[in-house]
């Protein structure tokens, strides 16, 4: 994980405004103010881009109506908490609502995905701002004493105890794990042989668009994902685009522009734009619908049946672990890399590392492989894989 300061973009304290009446000489150590009417930017520390702080007021917005069919919400003890992504920027907003005289939210930015992380960092923000009586002067050198040392303290009235945060993963990163690879076993079962479309959506690096009523279960299926393709280093930093609004043209069009991601939607509808993705997973239904212009992507061979079958046979079987599984799936990924690198060469050309490069001759995938379908799919696993192909 990076450290804080390589980390941690921006902070922003916004104060929700019940009526229009603001009285500005209350607020004495303001930094920074923008009144829409409704939020006063009271304070942003270092900067923020107009486009993401109107995209955060909206958010607000919505999550701020009763009415709001809004699933991306997750509550805890006294507001809400939610997170975004705006290009390569993840956004946790935090809103408090209760034990406090004014509502107000704190929101980061941060080039990371974390959240359980940073649901806890903003709670203890938003405890020190509390006790503090709204002082921004303290949650200023509280957020550059983390920048500095990756720590921050704090003494809480109640109960009166010391909170010692670091930036580091938790002692429960074990247990996290362990209920990722317990889900990855369960997603196999639920979608059986048509894991294959899955896992090669996600091997081939393609557009995924997932779809769920139910916040959580549509969370924990995303962040499960990745144990497919273990073999590649932070997938949900670089593809997870989580909690997109169908409504909002600035998170449409940042899908549009990208050639891979694994995105999350609570509105069905987003089923009916094909544009938008090459394959689109229902939870609700348990069904997977391929776009047209993907079809051929997703031509099924005998080889794509039997790592289908490995992988059903491997999560059924009642004496294997989840640890067997996610092995059983690295095993079938290291096969297939090895069969594409055995079509492979070395390049007169050095990468950064100083290393020769890998190219995949086309002539060599046709003598290799004498069905197109299989040729196609190992071009595009040597795109996936950033192959250079002659």
């Amino acid at each position: 994980m990076l450290k804080s300061y390589k980390t941690l973009l921006s902070i922003n304290l916004i104060e929700e405004q019940i009526d229009n009446d603001v009285d500005v000489d209350l607020i004495d150590d303001m930094i920074d103010i923008n009144n829409n009417n409704r939020y006063l930017w009271r304070w942003t520390y270092p900067s923020i881009d107009n486009d993401v702080r109107f995209f955060i007021e909206k958010r607000l917005s919505l999550q701020s109506s009763s009415s709001s069919s809004l699933s991306t919400i997750f509550t805890y003890d006294y507001g809400k908490f939610s997170f975004f992504k705006i290009r390569e920027k993840f956004i946790y907003i935090l809103q408090n609502y209760q034990q406090h005289s004014k509502r107000f939210s704190l929101v980061l930015l941060t080039k990371d995905f974390y959240p359980k992380y940073y649901q806890k960092l903003l709670k203890i923000f938003a405890k020190i701002f509390i006790q503090s009586n709204d002082s921004i002067v303290e949650l200023l050198d509280k957020y550059l004493t983390l920048l500095i040392t990756d720590r921050i303290e704090m003494m809480l009235t109640d109960p009166e105890r010391q909170i010692d945060f670091h930036f580091q993963q938790h002692n429960d990163e074990f247990n996290e794990k362990q209920k990722l690879q317990s889900k990855l076993r369960s997603i196999i079962k639920m979608f059986s042989l048509d894991i294959i479309l899955i896992y090669t959506a996600l091997l081939l690096k393609k557009r995924i668009i997932i779809y769920g009523n139910d916040s959580q279960l549509l969370f924990e299926f995303a962040i499960t994902l990745p144990l497919f393709i273990k073999h590649r280093q932070n997938i949900l930093n670089e593809e997870f685009i989580p909690n997109v609004d169908l409504q909002c043209p600035i998170q449409i069009n940042d899908l549009r522009y990208r050639q891979n991601f694994i995105s999350t939607f609570n509105d069905p509808r987003i089923e009916e734009h094909e544009d938008l993705y090459d394959i689109y997973i229902n939870l609700a239904t348990i069904e997977i619908t391929i776009s047209h212009r993907a079809k051929e992507i997703f031509m099924m061979t005998k080889m794509h049946k039997d790592v289908a079958i490995t992988f059903v046979r491997i999560a059924e079987k009642q004496d294997t672990t989840d640890q067997d599984v996610v092995d059983e799936i690295s095993k079938k990924t290291n096969e297939l890399l090895n069969t594409l690198y055995s079509s492979s060469a070395m390049d007169d050309d050095y990468d950064d590392d100083n290393q020769k490069k890998i190219i995949i001759k086309k002539s060599k995938l046709k003598e290799k492989f004498s069905s197109p379908n299989l040729q196609q799919f190992f071009f595009n696993l040597a795109l996936a894989e950033s192959i250079s192909i002659i």
